[in-house]
């Protein structure tokens, strides 16, 4: 998923990280994966609630609260140019 990501391929990527997810539904980098995906698609709205839930349920992990704070960040910052 993550190469198909680099390459700018988010039907790939998240048909990767989906199964991932499918096959393991504790896996949340790939639940965080796909809430980047649909950031990239335009949606943040969908990025939010897959970024959160991953940061929900992994708070001893804080690298995915930082890497939300830098989305965001971003998502922000093209709103005011």
């Amino acid at each position: 998923g993550n190469d198909c990501f680099k390459k700018g391929d988010m039907d790939g990527a998240l048909s990767f990280y989906e199964q991932a997810v499918d096959a393991d539904k504790g896996d949340y980098s790939s639940v965080f994966n796909i809430g980047e995906v649909f950031l990239r698609r335009g949606d943040p709205i969908k990025a939010m609630a897959y970024c959160a839930e991953a940061i929900r349920h992994t708070p001893h992990m804080p690298v995915y609260k930082q890497r939300f704070v830098r989305m965001m960040d971003g998502v922000t910052s093209q709103q005011h140019n």
